[in-house]
């Protein structure tokens, strides 16, 4: 084989044979970025954890917090994300403005069911009520009590 022989026996220019190793390191960034792809899509965030409180009036006259926890689907954003994301991010953007109306709206009807279970004649503030994301792993839904900050 000649120095600027390729393994097909075909004889190559200098300028060719920097335009093949340019070629391959193009090739190796591009399975660089499908395994970054890939990896983005088994490990994307399917699930937003919100946190929801309010306050209520506690035997005794005490204002206290009912808090309730769960997480939700992100509904199919989880798949736009890594498919979009080298065009400036693509949907990806969308989990900064979550939780959305409608994600509020789920939490706030679970949280008034459960409310109403474990707190039965609490008369809940729901104009006073803090609807935030907490992150986005899937765990059991929580509910607790705690001091009013008021």
């Amino acid at each position: 084989m000649y120095p600027c022989e390729n393994s097909l026996g075909n004889h190559l220019n200098v300028g060719q044979s920097s335009y093949m190793n340019g070629a391959m390191r193009r090739t190796g960034l591009n399975h660089l970025a499908g395994i970054c792809v890939m990896v983005t899509l088994l490990t994307g965030c399917s699930t937003i954890r919100m946190k929801y409180s309010a306050p209520y009036e506690a035997p005794g006259g005490k204002t206290r917090r009912a808090v309730y926890e769960k997480g939700y689907p992100v509904g199919g954003i989880d798949v736009l994300c890594p498919l979009t994301a080298v065009f400036f991010g693509g949907a990806c953007w969308f989990y900064t403005v979550m939780p959305t109306v409608r994600q509020k709206n789920m939490i706030r009807a679970d949280a008034t069911i459960v409310f109403a279970k474990k707190l039965p004649g609490a008369r809940i503030d729901q104009d006073e009520e803090v609807i935030e994301s907490t992150g986005y792993t899937e765990s059991d839904p929580r509910f607790s009590t705690e001091e009013s900050e008021d």
